[in-house]
């Protein structure tokens, strides 16, 4: 028997994209049972490149006080490589930067998601508004994707779940 792959997907914002594009990492509220395997991050309409197309294989996921973290008590976990851990200590780094400007409560939970390298699995990037007409179960909503939110990897790629929009200034004739 075959086990399902499962993907975490959450809106990310700039300065999340760069948080993960630079530092490997995701940030998010604190979730004892997160079953993902993946993180794919949903990127908003502010980011370069909207929408979902890059995937990363979460190697750890470390709850945390956000008093520990602006303490900087948290030190990444054991790297795979040296890569690994130079990107885990940008997006420790950059973070904590974040909690700062953003004057987290120091008593605040969450969860850090330490990920592989992003890949691109989609190009075209698949859109909230598009998926919301495919499948009613799995609604994202008008504006936000719910915390936690996950699919299995095969409904993702799957592409009769999802219609793929035109990249700006393209044109397609069936």
């Amino acid at each position: 028997m075959s086990q399902s792959i499962i993907v975490q997907i959450q809106d990310v914002d700039p300065l999340n994209s760069k948080i993960f594009e630079n530092g490997w990492m995701y940030v998010g509220h604190y979730s004892q049972n997160n079953p993902a395997q993946y993180f794919a991050p949903y990127f908003t309409e502010e980011c370069e490149h909207s929408g979902l197309s890059r995937i990363s294989r979460i190697l750890h996921i470390v709850h945390y006080q956000v008093s520990d973290l602006l303490g900087d008590q948290l030190a990444p976990p054991d790297a795979p490589s040296e890569q690994h851990r130079l990107k885990w200590r940008i997006g420790l780094d950059r973070i904590r930067v974040r909690a700062r400007i953003e004057s987290w409560e120091p008593e605040r939970m969450g969860t850090l998601l330490y990920l592989e390298r992003p890949e691109t699995f989609r190009s075209p990037s698949l859109s909230k508004k598009t998926y919301n007409d495919a499948t009613r179960s799995k609604k994202l909503g008008p504006s936000r994707i719910p915390f936690g939110f996950t699919l299995e990897y095969a409904e993702l790629l799957t592409k009769a779940s999802w219609i793929l929009e035109e990249p700006p200034g393209s044109s397609h004739v069936d």
